[in-house]
């Protein structure tokens, strides 16, 4: 085994060695110098409190003994959370974390009693995700330079005061390898620009102001930067009941010639942007700010214009047609990207753009299409978006409720070059992911995902999940938060389920999640800046109903695991259903994306509208 696909296995990607062979390799490597090797640390005797976070540290699981023996304070800094349950990033695996000013600390039970019992969180990795054109983070030759030490594996050097501190402090084994050469970078905790270099699990910032002493090499504020303020409370649920501002225009067309109310967070007003559409799904926003929604039963595209920014649509323009059953829609590099059933398409756009200037450009064909006979459009919608890294990512759903597909592209998030090139599966086992977005602060894909029906009111949960790379999600073998068998088709099916990628979080069943957005911009109060917005388009296959509402997630440590929690409700009339059997409601949630405005739009596929949802007041 090389150096580096060990070291690969120790950084996360891959587990699976005793731990008398990582004994035995790191000896080995430890005499080149690429790993020093220390004792298992002594557990520490008591736990420390610090007051200045009011977190506890202890030695439960060797966080603590880690802490002391590895810089403590000047490394890492205070505690920010308890240990909780999260999944790493890079492997999406579940571990006891906990997160602190600089790092995160993660508990691996497969290394107890070792060298790799704790490791710090892919951090750096993670941070830097697309930026591998930039200057800096290009592959270096080895310049053969005295005193500097080059990595093959990623083209970069390590010197100077950087150098010596990586070595002193644990090197490979700690930081993992570097991921630029030095550079100046601004710090976006403190606004200050430091000489900086950033590692797999770190980033190295050099503090002139603390020359020769402990503080002169810093690791940055990583920890901070995904966490926030940890002190900050869970924002408030919805309690106010808000009548929907209807314009004048719209006052006399249903469902909105009679008045409406929804129940939002203290603080929030919402108004009826546009209307009179029919079928409105996923939405971009354009360059300029403009709006663009798909109508997907419509076959069209159309752009929302509010060149005022008075909050209300002044025209609707439709920018593309006779397209099948367009849904999602992505701006990138001069183009508009549709997601129809068949294919992804593109149109040259200049922003200001109402109509397309040029026809359409087919760069995905032949997208499985039709449907299996449990279900009324076989998973029709695709969406799209594009990632940190330049990639292309689309969603197809599967063709039936729960069966074995024939076609490799179903139940998928595929990934493709922006030219429509290099097309691969992603993930797989994914019945039906609607909603896809990246968490700006880790670059990690979300999605919204379907359970399966005819199981009941309550199982299969729908899901919230994060992504990986080459991820099996369960489907059609698996059901259910945490996976089991599934009562159809898993029989004989445990082991698998047991070694299939969980989905993280659990929702209500049925409830069909749609779109998700991150919030990010600063309309909002902070305790809102973390977080993510889903729409539930509501339940249609249970006996109470549920969901036709957007609710609202933490993505802060220790209070993502707690769950969505409603945001804005009011469009299901009862949860009792009418006398036909079918749902009471007037409105159903589909998409919410962030205006340039910083407000939320919603989309409602039922009602024909998109709401303007802003922050007025104080919270």
């Amino acid at each position: 085994m090389s150096q580096f696909s060990f070291l690969n296995k120790l950084s996360g990607r891959a587990f699976g060695l005793s731990l008398l062979n990582l004994l035995v390799l790191a000896v080995l490597l430890s005499g080149s110098g690429l790993v020093q090797l220390r004792p298992a640390q002594a557990e520490a005797a008591e736990d420390v409190f610090f007051k200045e976070t009011g977190q506890t540290l202890s030695d439960k699981h060797r966080f603590l003994s880690y802490w002391q023996s590895h810089g403590g304070l000047a490394q890492f800094g205070y505690p920010l959370t308890p240990e909780i349950l999260e999944v790493n990033p890079a492997d999406q695996k579940t571990y006891i974390v906990q997160w602190f000013e600089r790092n995160r600390f993660e508990w691996h039970p497969e290394n107890r009693g070792g060298e790799y019992e704790v490791l710090l969180g892919l951090l750096g990795k993670q941070l830097t995700l697309g930026r591998e054109n930039e200057g800096a983070f290009r592959r270096f030759d080895d310049a053969k330079v005295a005193g500097q030490r080059y990595f093959a594996e990623t083209g970069h050097n390590l010197r100077n005061s950087f150098k010596t501190y990586w070595e002193i402090n644990g090197g490979l084994a700690i930081y993992g390898y570097p991921l630029t050469e030095e550079f100046n970078e601004l710090n976006p905790i403190d606004g200050k620009t430091y000489i900086t270099q950033w590692f797999e699990r770190a980033r190295l910032e050099y503090h002139s102001e603390n020359k020769d002493t402990p503080y002169e090499v810093l690791l940055g504020l990583l920890g901070n930067q995904i966490v926030g303020d940890p002190n900050l409370p869970l924002p408030p649920v919805a309690s106010v009941n808000n009548k929907l501002i209807v314009p004048a225009k719209y006052a006399t067309n249903p469902p909105f010639e009679v008045e409406r109310t929804i129940k939002l967070p203290p603080g929030f007003k919402i108004n009826l942007f546009a209307a009179t559409l029919t079928d409105p799904r996923f939405m971009a926003v354009a360059p300029n700010g403009d709006i663009f929604v798909s109508e997907r039963y419509q076959g069209k595209v159309k752009v929302l214009l509010d060149r005022g920014k008075s909050g209300t649509v002044e025209s609707i323009e439709t920018f593309a047609e006779g397209l099948l059953y367009p849904h999602g829609l992505a701006f990138y590099n001069g183009y508009l990207y549709v997601a129809e059933e068949n294919e992804v398409v593109r149109y040259p756009y200049t922003p200001g753009d109402t109509k397309a200037r040029a026809s359409r450009q087919v760069i995905v064909p032949d997208l499985p299409q039709g449907k299996g006979q449990e279900l009324l459009n076989g998973h029709q919608t695709r969406t799209i978006i594009f990632g940190p890294d330049g990639k292309m990512y689309l969603s197809v759903g599967s063709s039936c409720d729960a069966c074995v597909e024939s076609n490799s592209k179903r139940a998928t998030v595929l990934q493709y070059n922006p030219d429509g090139t290099g097309g691969r599966v992603y993930a797989t086992g994914l019945r039906n992911a609607i909603g896809l977005n990246f968490d700006p602060k880790t670059n990690l894909l979300w999605v919204t995902g379907m359970g399966r029906n005819e199981l009941g009111d309550t199982f299969p949960p729908d899901y919230l999940t994060a992504l990986r790379d080459g991820g099996n999600y369960g489907w059609p073998y698996c059901a259910g938060v945490p996976l089991q068998p599934d009562p159809l088709l898993g029989a004989g099916k445990d082991s698998f389920c047991a070694s299939a990628d969980s989905p993280l979080i659990g929702l209500p069943a049925h409830i069909a999640p749609l779109g998700l957005t991150f919030y990010s911009k600063g309309q909002f109060p902070p305790i809102w800046q973390n977080g993510m917005f889903v729409g539930y388009h509501g339940s249609l296959q249970r006996s109470t109903h549920y969901g036709y509402s957007l609710n609202y997630a933490s993505m802060r440590p220790g209070k993502l695991q707690k769950g969505p929690q409603e945001f804005a409700s009011g469009w299901l009339n009862s949860p009792t259903p009418k006398a036909d059997g079918k749902p009471d409601y007037w409105g159903r949630p589909v998409d919410v994306i962030v205006g340039q405005d910083g407000a939320l739009y919603l989309s409602d596929d039922i009602a024909g509208a998109v709401y303007r949802i802003s922050y007025v007041g104080q919270v």
